[in-house]
């Protein structure tokens, strides 16, 4: 999507997504590929979308998160700081990592002040291998983030100090997050997403292989929880049933 930069209130001008080649995301990232660059490419002048400036926004299993009481220091300390006492917070070899961190502010802990820190440890392989998509695909890369702290931002905007609580679907996982008074009190991944719904749509015998996207599509903007939306086809019926258990 393109949207605006480092500005309060963001808008978004232009979105569209595809279909992302066999091969060019795998264990250890994501990589270089000719194909995904001339689909991009094209999509980005049929949009009209003429920056190059990218931010990815990363989901990875890869990337460990903990939350971190530190002592009142000075905010241009911190990471000195989290390099220093890494190895209280990271039981791995975090010269191949890098530490990046969101201030959630100040917090009381035993009558003392301290921050309160969400600290992110993020493969070095992972962050270069998306630094190489990007050159490859002549885009300036001018941030990454994690997909966790994307969905707290959102969060955070749209709900201001109410608890709220987002449960974000993916293939093989599903991201659940809890913020209350405008912090995360809970960020957890399970391992069980929207794979196994999609594989009993897709072998039900009503789609081809090729017609991956057109299934995807419907599942994305059909009501597939409700139950009473009964069809003259029994064999909808039957998948609709085993796609609501696959989701319960």
């Amino acid at each position: 999507l393109e949207t605006d930069y480092r500005v309060k209130n963001p808008k978004v001008y232009h979105s569209f997504s595809f279909q992302t080649p066999v091969g060019v995301v795998g264990e250890a990232g994501v990589r270089k590929s000719e194909e995904f660059r001339t689909i991009l490419h094209k999509l980005l002048d049929v949009h009209k979308i003429k920056t190059r400036k990218t931010l990815f926004v990363v989901n990875s299993g890869k990337i460990a998160s903990r939350e971190v009481m530190i002592p009142m220091i000075k905010e241009n300390r911190i990471k000195d700081f989290l390099n220093t006492n890494s190895a209280d917070f990271f039981p791995v070899d975090l010269s191949q990592y890098q530490l990046v961190y969101r201030n959630e502010g100040v917090v009381q802990q035993e009558n003392v002040k301290k921050r309160k820190l969400y600290v992110f440890a993020v493969p070095g392989d992972l962050v270069q291998s998306y630094e190489e998509l990007a050159a490859s695909c002549s885009l300036e890369l001018t941030a990454l983030d994690y997909v966790g702290n994307s969905i707290f931002q959102i969060m955070h905007k749209a709900t201001g100090n109410n608890v709220c609580c987002s449960v974000k679907l993916d293939d093989n996982a599903t991201m659940i997050t809890i913020i209350n008074q405008g912090m995360v009190v809970l960020q957890r991944t399970v391992f069980y997403g929207f794979g196994e719904a999609e594989s009993i749509v897709m072998d039900s015998g009503l789609f081809s292989k090729e017609q991956y996207p057109t299934a995807m599509d419907i599942l994305q903007q059909t009501d597939c929880l409700n139950t009473n939306q009964a069809s003259p086809e029994d064999v909808l019926n039957a998948v609709r049933a085993e796609a609501v258990e696959a989701l319960r």
